[in-house]
């Protein structure tokens, strides 16, 4: 295998919180449980899944925010300084920016914490130029932005450190369908022009299809599939993905019930929600298998699965 951005091997993280409030009995919640997976430099890497099913808090291992349970994560020689070679676009681009600031600060308060410009003023014009904003702006509030200008601008905060990773934890969920397809398009574009790796975070299937080169779909903490993005549209293994395929495209679902996020599971973690369980799925619970090449899936029943 050639090098690698970062690895997680093995990562578990699980929390425990009280039974209900009169009771010391605790209920063991595992928000990440047993993830391994990699990214290589200049390539996208989309985690998928309900909210609630362990994509932030792996995000959050990464960025070293919260301790895993155990499990190891290994940085590659590119990451020297993992403040300033890792940075993260948030959700919520009218949040993530502080309506006090004037946009030349914002972009400043990096390039001064890391001192990574000599010219600040100079830089700042650049980095605005880089995601389509007029530079004659930068004295400007937030307030006076749109949602997808504020979102770019902080875009261009990510990238004034000059990393090798960005983080994008649900970046354009907020936005317009065309706005949507606008910041996509900017952050391929920013991709191929700087070599950047990005890992993105999401629930909507139909962004990634063509925007990550490698898809991994979670549930309660665990993958239950990772291939190529071609591969899982065109013909998914899991049952749990079909379900995210068919929400996304055809805005209907296959799963019933509700995520069973405290009780313990037997088997399966997905057998109280899936439409093709047996016998078996409540008993042993499955391995991720490499049932294609490159296509792998925990699934006891993966080529039975009945799709309409």
């Amino acid at each position: 295998m050639s090098e690698v951005l970062f690895e997680l091997s093995g990562i578990k993280k699980y929390y425990y919180i009280a039974k209900n409030f009169f009771s010391k009995e605790k209920i063991e919640v595992k928000a990440v449980d047993e993830v391994s997976f990699f990214l290589k430099p200049a390539t996208t890497l989309a985690i998928v899944g309900e909210s609630g099913c362990g994509k932030t808090t792996l995000a959050k291992i990464i960025l070293k925010l919260i301790v895993a349970s155990s499990g190891i994560v290994r940085f590659g020689s590119q990451i020297s300084d993992l403040r300033k070679d890792i940075q993260l676009v948030f959700q919520n681009p009218y949040q993530s920016l502080n309506p006090l600031m004037r946009i030349k600060d914002i972009l400043n308060e990096p390039l001064l914490i890391h001192n990574v410009a000599k010219n600040r003023e100079n830089r700042i014009k650049e980095l605005l130029e880089l995601v389509g904003i007029d530079p004659n702006n930068r004295f400007r509030f937030p307030s006076e932005f749109s949602g997808g200008q504020r979102q770019r601008i902080s875009i261009a905060r990510a990238l004034a450190t000059e990393p090798k990773l960005i983080i994008l934890d649900e970046p354009v969920s907020s936005l317009d369908v065309k706005t949507q397809l606008q910041i996509l398009n900017l952050l391929k574009d920013l991709q191929k022009r700087l070599n950047l790796s990005y890992l993105l975070i999401t629930h909507n299937l139909s962004i990634v299809k063509n925007f990550s080169d490698y898809l991994l779909v979670m549930y309660l903490g665990k993958i239950l599939e990772k291939a190529p993005p071609g591969d899982i549209f065109n013909k998914p293994i899991h049952p749990y993905s079909e379900s995210l395929i068919l929400s996304a495209i055809e805005k209907r679902s296959k799963l019933k019930g509700e995520i069973p996020r405290f009780k313990e599971i037997y088997g399966c973690i997905f057998n109280t929600r899936c439409p093709y369980s047996q016998n078996k799925c409540f008993k042993i619970r499955p391995e991720l298998e490499e049932l294609c090449p490159s296509h792998f899936a925990a699934c006891h029943f993966p080529l039975n699965l009945k799709r309409s």
